[in-house]
């Protein structure tokens, strides 16, 4: 009786359901991120100020709390402890976008100069760019970008050509861009290809 099971785990408690979704049950644990999505992309919204960075980070917490439940402590409350995670992924991110400001020069589609010569040198350039980014990146994530800036699919589209879902797409994007801006080397690449 499906209906019976759904709601009990309606009733219990955030701190509960946190305690058997440790204990493997992953109803249990959908029931949790169920009750607190909407509020988790409420609150990282205001804080972002983006609706699009706040589905990422939101995603990327229901995946961290998911990784790491067996850290929680049955003890405490559970919410807080979720919004933690949440407030420091959406820190973390900020101090990435400050610390590299040319992440929107990075993922923005390139306009077509009409001179062919100009066109050329900037395939070049572009070409450069794709080989520096295969070389820091594992195939799921140069995939992911590639598909989504380099042939400028949706995510939509990246899911299904990936065989993956959409928000796996989206949390792949995130680490992959997030570890090229991390990168020292892949900087000075970068650098070195202007």
């Amino acid at each position: 009786m499906p209906g019976l099971a759904s709601m009990s785990l309606s009733q219990l408690s955030a701190e509960e359901l946190a305690r058997q979704a440790q204990a493997g049950s992953s109803d249990a644990l959908n029931a949790l991120m169920g009750r607190y999505a909407g509020a988790l992309e409420r609150y990282l919204r205001r804080r972002c100020g983006n609706a699009a960075d706040a589905e990422d980070i939101s995603q990327e917490t229901m995946l961290r709390v998911w990784q790491n439940l067996e850290k929680y402590e049955p003890g405490r409350p559970f919410r807080p402890w979720l919004f933690a995670v949440a407030r420091n992924l959406a820190a973390t991110q900020h101090q990435d976008r400050r610390r590299d400001k040319n992440t929107a020069q990075m993922a923005a589609p390139l306009s077509e100069p009409a001179d062919p010569a100009t066109r050329l040198a900037q395939k070049e350039r572009n070409d450069g760019l794709w080989a520096a980014t295969r070389q820091f990146l594992g195939a799921r994530q140069y995939a992911a970008l590639w598909l989504r800036y380099g042939r400028e699919m949706s995510i939509e589209q990246v899911a299904r050509a990936m065989g993956l879902t959409q928000t796996h797409v989206k949390v792949t994007l995130f680490r992959a861009r997030r570890k090229l801006l991390r990168s020292a080397d892949f900087q000075r690449r970068i650098r070195e290809e202007e």
